[in-house]
């Protein structure tokens, strides 16, 4: 009797207040219209409102205003469930202020009236387009002709049509010339200035003005004379370690290309390609003058002279300062070259990056490849029948290693110099739970040539183990938190 009545209570409580409820919010929700906008206006631009009506036809209106006066509006007739878009153009010389979007829906017919109205608040942006300032170079010197273009270009990336004023600044901030209302064309405004023998050195600026928009671009000027010769050095883009003497060309002539009479004096320094550490003191170098140099001249630098410098001739970078005097003015200028210096003219490398990652239970693909060291490819002779020695190395997180038989690899028959390698832990050990263990590989790679040459290189790999997933013990709580 008592469960009886429980369940005829709580049919009466859901027919009664929990579904006559549920009806009426239901019938209190449902939608009859929908509106979307963008919340920023901008000037000259047009702007979309989006209506969707889910009942009647409705004629809908919608309009902008600024500070209760109207600027723009549309008027659209909504049928239901057919979304219509209501487009209307903001004036160019709309001012910032307080924007409001008013959209209102009016039934048709004789017993009309209004079915709704929303009114929402705009952001307004100052900001219609984007103007890009582009000039032919970014230092100039004194008497030189500034050269420059503005390009305005709307947000739907089509060219500004009215007029823009362009003004020029000194440093100081100060007007040294302005183009007033000058018409793009649907294009570009190109201008230039005539920068005077004597100007103020610094920032100038170049100041773009469209529809209130501003865009400026920032160009130096300097003082430079240009000097009356130029000291130019030539060194080879690499030499080899065991190359006797290194070939250094120089030249100087004045401006006309007569050639410069004079002394020379040349410093020569070696310095590690990829230093280690930071080198403090005075780096030792060597030198050379000479009494009479007459525009051009070629200089060996011995080998030997430079192993005095650095006993790791490999993998250094030679650099060399030649100053030249001239006897008539007194005047000093100096060149500068660099150069590489290498043990063998050949480059084997990974391609990739160096440490790489890789699964122990699949396999893993690597490329090698070889060229000259300063990327060009070697010619077909030195590649024939030659073969790639592949070392394999495998370390495991016990601290223990073994290193797998050596393999000769042969090179792809696509792509020429290069070798596809593919190293498989599995088949090698045979079962999944001696991988457990790895922890990393080193794969080491030799080449020797016709001539007889030799190259290597190395690749790390880390085993990408999963993550460890520790356990916590949670203790209750002696006191209730605050």
């Amino acid at each position: 009797m008592i469960l009886r009545f429980l369940f005829l209570w709580c049919l009466r409580t859901i027919s009664a207040q929990e579904y006559s409820s549920n009806q009426i919010l239901r019938i209190k929700h449902e939608p009859t219209h929908f509106i979307s906008a963008s919340r920023t206006v901008r000037p000259g631009q047009v702007y979309a409102v989006s209506v969707t009506v889910f009942k009647s036809t409705l004629s809908v209106r919608a309009s902008v205003q600024r500070e209760g006066v109207e600027l723009a509006s549309a008027q659209q007739d909504c049928r239901p469930r057919v979304p219509e878009t209501l487009l209307l153009r903001i004036p160019p010389t709309s001012l910032p202020g307080s924007y409001r979007l008013r959209v209102e829906g009016g039934i048709q017919g004789v017993l009309g009236g209004s079915a709704f109205h929303n009114e929402s608040e705009l952001l307004y942006s100052q900001r219609s387009m984007t103007i890009f300032i582009q000039t032919n170079q970014p230092i100039y010197r004194q008497g030189q002709r500034i050269r420059f273009r503005a390009i305005p270009v709307t947000t739907d990336l089509r060219a500004f049509s009215e007029a823009v004023d362009v003004f020029i600044l000194d440093p100081r901030g100060t007007v040294m010339r302005r183009w007033l209302s000058r018409q793009t064309n649907l294009g570009a405004v190109s201008l230039q200035y005539q920068l005077s023998k004597q100007p103020m050195f610094g920032n100038w600026t170049i100041k773009v003005v469209a529809q209130g928009q501003v865009e400026e671009k920032t160009i130096y000027v300097e003082e430079y004379y240009q000097t009356p010769f130029e000291v130019n050095v030539t060194l080879p883009a690499f030499v080899l370690e065991n190359e006797r003497h290194i070939r250094c060309s120089i030249t100087a002539n004045y401006t006309s290309g007569a050639p410069v009479t004079g002394n020379l004096t040349l410093k020569a320094r070696l310095e590690p390609l990829y230093p280690q550490f930071r080198q403090y003191g005075q780096v030792p170098e060597t030198k050379h003058f000479i009494n009479y140099f007459e525009g051009r001249m070629d200089l060996d630098l011995p080998m030997s002279e430079l192993r005095r410098l650095r006993s790791q001739v490999d993998h250094s970078r030679l650099s060399v300062w030649v100053e030249v005097g001239e006897r008539f003015l007194n005047q000093v200028e100096i060149g500068f070259a660099q150069s590489l210096l290498y043990k063998s003219d050949l480059r084997l490398v990974f391609l990739g990056a160096n440490p790489q990652v890789f699964k122990p239970s699949m396999p893993f693909k690597c490329y090698v490849s070889i060229s000259f060291h300063d990327g060009s490819p070697l010619p077909s002779w030195r590649l024939n029948d030659q073969k790639l020695e592949f070392l394999t190395r495998v370390k495991f997180a016990g601290g223990g290693e073994q290193e797998l038989e050596p393999r000769f690899e042969q090179m792809s028959p696509i792509q020429f110099g290069v070798w596809e390698i593919t190293v498989d832990l599995l088949s090698v050990f045979g079962s999944l739970a001696a991988l457990n263990d790895v922890q990393s590989m080193l794969l080491e790679a030799k080449y020797t040539d016709e001539t007889g040459e030799r190259a290597r290189t190395s690749l790390l790999v880390y085993s990408s183990t999963p993550l460890l997933t520790a356990t916590c013990r949670l203790s209750p709580a002696r006191e209730m938190p605050r």
